[in-house]
């Protein structure tokens, strides 16, 4: 039987009736006159093809049928009441949840050491799992709930149904290898444009916001590569004499393990922001709430560091 043409309501009327075996006092029950307690009864009998309810002395008294059919009843109503439960709070010590987000490896590098100590204290049994972001934001991805957050320096305009939050700024510096000669006292603009670059490039264009700077000024930037990675330009720095345009807190990060120098930049580049971005399907989801929340005091403290 096609269960669109059943009024499931009644199912409410037979579950009081096989309680109260009264049809008046069902009707109480449900804020229903007793006659269309008696007009549901007819309905559920040639829904079922049983009388269900039959009278007797004392009332109404139910067939083997109605009796089969009540544990049945009963378990339904109680699910379908139970879909209308608030949900269990969300809490971190008990959850099991996965977490997914797409990012850069300099924000894997930069991030997750102080965000994984804080879920082994706070959330012992989440798991967070990152994959690549290369250039744009993973749309797709993010509306079919494969991944939860998406983290960069490069997205732009969001799209319809997805937010956005600032969670690092940060400015561009210049980095090379230590003892390089063009680092000798202040980089000047003709330094910096005589020099050979390696570019981080996520999507392979070759292009940067200090070429384009420099063309207005009749110079131009060298490259003599471009690389997906944050990570491998400071290994590539030891080794020859390219410079690189980075952020300030990557270009650090290279100085704790790599003979590395820092100088400030011969002319100003807008500061790049980080943001953490979600779709709506996310936006209210306690549990993410909670973690995004939990980025943004990582990140916070890597800001309070400087």
């Amino acid at each position: 039987m096609n269960i669109r043409n059943i009024d499931l309501n009644l199912l409410l009327v037979l579950r009081e009736l096989l309680l109260e075996k009264n049809t008046v006092r069902v009707g109480e029950k449900l804020g229903l006159s007793q006659p269309a307690v008696s007009h549901a009864l007819k309905r559920l009998r040639e829904v079922f093809g049983d009388p269900l309810m039959v009278r007797a002395s004392r009332g109404l008294v139910p067939t083997r049928r109605a009796l089969e059919l009540e544990p049945q009843i009963v378990e339904l109503i109680k699910n379908a009441e139970h879909l209308f439960d608030k949900p269990k709070a969300f809490n971190p010590k008990e959850s099991k949840l996965t977490f997914r987000i797409a990012t850069t490896d300099y924000m894997e590098q930069l991030i997750l050491p102080g965000l994984l100590a804080r879920l082994e204290d706070e959330a012992p049994g989440c798991t967070v799992i990152t994959r690549p972001t290369y250039g744009s934001l993973p749309k797709a991805e993010m509306e079919e709930g494969r991944i939860d957050i998406a983290i960069a320096g490069f997205y732009r305009d969001m799209p319809d149904n997805f937010y956005k939050q600032n969670i690092i700024d940060d400015n561009f510096v210049c980095a090379a290898r230590r003892g390089h000669t063009l680092f000798k006292g202040p980089l000047s603009l003709k330094k910096y444009a005589s020099a050979k670059h390696v570019l981080i490039s996520m999507d392979g264009d070759m292009k940067s916001r200090a070429q384009a700077l420099l063309k207005k000024q009749g110079l131009d930037q060298q490259f003599a590569a471009g690389v997906s990675s944050f990570n491998a330009p400071g290994w590539i720095l030891t080794r020859t004499d390219l410079l690189l345009t980075c952020p300030r807190k990557l270009a650090e990060s290279f100085q704790v393990y790599l003979p590395i120098e820092i100088k400030e930049l011969p002319f100003q580049l807008e500061k790049i922001s980080i943001v953490q971005a979600w779709h709506a399907r996310n936006h209210k989801d306690e549990a993410q709430v909670w973690f995004r929340g939990l980025i943004k005091q990582v990140c916070a403290e890597l800001s309070s560091l400087r």
